[in-house]
């Protein structure tokens, strides 16, 4: 699936590096004056809409989100460390191996994790290894961005240990669409501690949002990796998050209905479909597909994001998008009713809940001609027009095509 994270929600990234980097140094507190036991702690969570550059569609900010939080670690206090505090099944984090992989666009990287990723050691990288207790923290900017990924590494590893542990509690952010920013939601008398943050999926009607997991420290601090100009102890800490945007993708079935066939022509009738999509001005899909008929009837084609039952060939149509299907080929002695089919409406997302796939139709008849109407799709070359506005499919005879001219 295409992923992309919200770019208008930078600001969630800078406050997740600058949080993730406070607990890690073991040797030393980070508050000159030591973490206040009897001080008033909160956790808050919020989500950031659109702030300048892209953001998420208004439509999607009315789905609430439901935040899962675990309490990983207790903290030592007043030190503020968390050295001998890993228990149980959250003990493995002490030891989390992971390699830093660079994405195939060269866009970012991701963090791959022993016993996490399928494909772990397939990576070629260099093996690191991430200690909860113990990841020293260095305040230059390589220093920090290796901090980053090995607590994206410890993370990722809560996450897959947090599936047999119990959530210490959660919240629901309630998002509506009439104000600049989501609604937050807040916790009171946090204990100090370690927590896992785990945000559920929300499914939009065109795209999917995830959110990272990642590990933050109640109270916290901002002097540890340059953010802030104090050591002094944050107690009211604010965590914003941070989407990623999947696209969703519909189902296409093709319907063709024959309602004559010539079998003096050949045994077989075959049809081509051009299927283009287009969403936000860009075209997103284009692809030929084949019916065949040894008769009179009615075939379907169905296309689908992913191999499955129902699905004849796989192809991503993004949801939300405007999709033409054109028959450019129906054999020199069929004639179509209707060459073009346009959906009336944006491209449905298709999941197995609603089950929904879209459907076009064509009708042919024979018109009594002598020609054979056999072909393979291979036989369709895309000509681009000189202006680069468009272009179309043109059928290229072949000598090994079945039927032809029976003259």
């Amino acid at each position: 699936m295409k992923k992309r994270i919200i770019k208008g929600c930078a600001w969630a990234l800078a406050l997740l590096t600058a949080v993730s980097v406070l607990a890690l140094k073991q040797d030393a507190a980070y508050g000159a004056t030591g973490v206040d036991a009897n001080k008033e702690r909160s956790l808050s969570f919020s989500l950031a809409r659109n702030v300048g550059g892209e953001g998420i569609p208004e439509e999607d900010l009315k789905q609430d989100i439901t935040i899962r939080y675990y309490k990983v670690a207790e903290m030592n206090v007043p030190t503020g460390t968390y050295s001998g505090k890993l228990q149980g099944n959250w003990a493995a984090l002490k030891t989390v191996k992971y390699k830093v992989v660079e994405r195939a666009d060269k866009k970012g990287f991701d963090v791959k994790v022993d016993g996490v990723d399928k494909d772990y050691g397939a990576c070629k990288e260099e093996e690191q290894t991430a200690d909860l207790e113990d990841v020293i923290l260095d305040t230059s900017e390589e220093g920090r961005t290796n901090a980053t990924f090995a607590w994206d590494a410890l993370a990722k590893k809560a996450a897959a240990i947090s599936e047999n542990e119990q959530e210490f509690g959660h919240v629901v952010l309630k998002n509506t669409a009439d104000e600049a920013f989501a609604a937050e939601v807040s916790l009171e008398e946090v204990p100090p501690a370690m927590y896992l943050i785990m945000a559920d999926d929300v499914k939009a009607s065109n795209y999917m949002y995830s959110f990272k997991p990642y590990l933050i420290s109640v109270p916290t601090n901002g002097y540890a990796d340059g953010t802030a100009d104090s050591d002094d102890w944050i107690y009211d800490v604010k965590v914003g998050l941070k989407p990623e945007q999947e696209e969703r993708y519909g189902r296409l079935r093709i319907t063709k209905n024959l309602s004559d066939f010539n079998a003096s022509l050949g045994d077989r009738a075959s049809f081509i479909f051009e299927v283009r999509a287009e969403k936000d001005g860009d075209l997103v899909y284009s692809d030929v597909v084949q019916l065949d008929f040894t008769g009179a009837g009615q075939n379907t084609v169905t296309i689908g994001p992913e191999e499955a039952d129902g699905v004849d060939v796989v192809g991503k149509i993004p949801a939300g998008s405007t999709v033409t299907v054109t028959e450019v080929y129906s054999g020199a002695s069929y004639e179509a009713a209707t060459d073009t089919v346009r959906l009336d409406h944006p491209m449905q997302a298709y999941d197995e809940e609603n089950g929904v796939a879209e459907n076009v139709s064509f009708t042919n008849t024979y018109n009594g001609g002598i020609n054979g109407g056999s072909g393979v799709v291979n036989h369709f070359e895309y000509t681009e027009s000189e202006n680069g506005t468009g272009g179309n499919w043109q059928y290229v005879p072949s000598q090994s095509a079945e039927g032809g001219n029976t003259q």
